[in-house]
This record gives structure tokens, sequence and C-alpha cells, in this order.
């Protein structure tokens, strides 16, 4: 029977090692804890009297609460054997299924933000998803991500925001189509890579009754397939859903959800954020600055080539600004 226990060995060599300690805590979700990492972090001074912060992610499989597997993290202190949390409960990584077992770079200088990358894939159904007609694999790595932890209403978050702005791989601005009805259409056929990145800008929502929402959508030109997501202004809910594509679906496998939501408990001075990457067959979506993110995966039998931002029902003094950007090949 599994213990579900994270251990810290010492080593003056790297060869020969020594048990220091165990870490659990009580309410701890899944089945078997694999490819923890302990990450420290440079905090504000008016979030904590320490400066530096331990965070020790866990990844589960199976058993994770969204189903199959997943990553969350605990916050606390490292004395070099012995890690201590101060946080009660866990904090998952990612509101889709779609994140997992995050690996962090080393080398990195104290007073540079730590560095990730993860497996964008889920162990509910990464054995059955279609491969790549040239590749032939399956699955891919999410974006590298760069991190910050602060404190949100109270308690401590990771944030997750694509590594220096993807600008060494960001192309021109395209061009975007203005509708009468106010929504931007971006045709990206011409983008080789097939990739892109947008953000969104929501400005002049109001401290009490808002109204309306404002939503993405790709599309294939072809088949008509979609991807989609988008925030409710009235209640906060934040959606990505995956129901549109057809090449691989929830009748494939039982665990492969077609829609994923989170809730944003507040906007900023009556603004909020929302940026997103779409590459191939995977959607990355990062919220207020990386204060929540979600990994969607994705599987259309023809490439989306068409990206739609739209508001509806918006309140007089509610606008958005959205702008794209084509990317270039990572092959």
């Amino acid at each position: 029977m599994c213990n579900r226990v994270i251990g810290f060995y010492t080593s003056p060599n790297l060869k020969e090692w020594t048990h220091a300690s165990n870490f659990t805590q009580p309410g701890l979700p899944g089945t078997q804890f694999e490819c923890p990492n302990l990450v420290k972090f440079s905090v504000n001074r008016a979030d904590s009297e320490d400066p530096t912060k331990y965070v020790l992610f866990i990844s589960v499989n199976p058993g994770a609460p969204l189903g199959g597997s997943g990553t969350f993290y605990v916050v606390g202190t490292f004395n070099g054997s012995h890690f201590s949390s101060e946080t009660p409960h866990e904090t998952l990584y990612d509101f889709a299924k779609d994140n997992y077992a995050s690996q962090w770079y080393s080398g990195i200088p104290e007073d540079e933000p730590p560095l990730s990358i993860g497996w964008a894939s889920n162990w509910n159904y990464t054995q059955q998803v279609p491969t790549g007609p040239l590749e032939g694999w399956r699955g891919s790595m999410s974006l590298p991500k760069e991190h910050t932890l602060t404190k949100v209403d109270g308690s401590w978050v990771v944030t997750n925001q694509a590594f220096d702005d993807m600008a060494s791989v960001r192309e021109k601005p395209l061009k975007g189509k203005p509708s009468r009805n106010g929504d931007v259409t971006f045709n990206f056929k011409d983008v080789k890579s097939n990739a892109v990145s947008f953000d969104v800008k929501i400005n002049g929502i109001p401290s009490s009754g808002a109204t309306g929402q404002v939503y993405f959508n790709f599309t294939s030109s072809t088949s008509g397939e979609y991807v989609d997501g988008g925030l409710r202004l009235d209640t906060g809910f934040f959606w990505i859903n995956r129901v549109g594509t057809h090449l691989f679906t929830q009748a494939n496998s039982t665990g492969y959800w077609p829609v994923f939501n989170t809730t944003v408990k507040s906007f900023d001075n009556g603004k909020f954020t929302f940026s997103g990457v779409i590459d191939r067959s995977l959607l990355e979506v990062s919220l207020a600055e990386g204060i929540q993110t979600g990994t969607m995966s994705f599987y259309p039998t023809r490439p989306l080539d068409t990206l739609t931002v739209s508001g509806s029902d918006l309140s007089k003094k509610t606008s958005f600004r959205v702008k794209a950007w084509g990317l270039e090949s990572g092959w």
C-alpha cells in the first residue's frame, strides 16, 4: 500500500544518500505521489516577514482532483532536511486536465523568477489520443513558464506566465477585422506554424451589477470544428471548451472531459486581462497575469485557422481590446 509521502535525502557527493525526513499532510489527494519538486521563491516583504518561501509541487496519478493525473502544491519552509507546510490545503496548479509533472530549471539566478516546463497531457487518455501523421508520437510539452509566488486574497498563489512573453518566437501582430457588432476576427491561415498567441483586455467592468460576457472562438474554416472559452462578468465564471473538435472525443475516453472552468474572484479596478496560446492541438490560457492557468489538449480533423473574440450584453461602459500574433514554428 502506498504511504503517499515525499522523502527527503541528503548527500555530500550525489553518490551516497541518507534519508533525512518524510513529508505528508492530511487530506492531500491522489493514489500515488510522483515527480516532486521543491522550489525556492523570493517573496514580497508585504506578504511575508521571511524574504523567501519554498513551494513543494506534488504530481499524482491516479486520483487527481480532476481525474487521472494532476499537480498540486503546498507552501512552507525548508531547513535543508525538513519541509514544513504553512498551508492547510493544497492548491491545484492548473484548472484543466493537461498540465502535469512540471520540471524546474536549475541554475536560475536567485534574483530571477523560477522557470519550468510541463507535460501537456493526462494519463486518463494519453495512450489513446491520436498521434501526429509525421511525428508518430502522442502528446507534447507545455510552454516554458516563469513564476512568482504572491498572496491573493490572503492565500499563496504560484503565478504562471509564458517565458519572456514568447518574444523570441513572436512574429508581427496579426491584423484583426472588426465587425459592426464589435467582434474582432483574425485569419491565420498563412501562419505556417498554425500557432498564435492572443491577449484580451477588458475595461470598465462595473463594481456591481456587471453583465455580459467576453469570449473567444478558434474555428476551422474547412471542417467547422472549434475550441472556445471566455468570461462571464456577472459571476466571474471562466471556461475553456474542446467539445467542438471531433478526431478524439469523450466517446473515445470517459476521462476526456469536454469543458473546464474556474471562477475569477475579483476584478482589479474594473479591469481584467486574459491571454492564450494555441498550437496545433494544445490551448494554454492565463488569467489575470497568470494568477490562474488552464491547459487543454484537443484534436480536430482539420487545422483551426480563425480566431474571433466577441462580447455580448456588456454594459455601456464595458469594452474590450484584443491583439494576436503568429508564432514561429518550434519544429
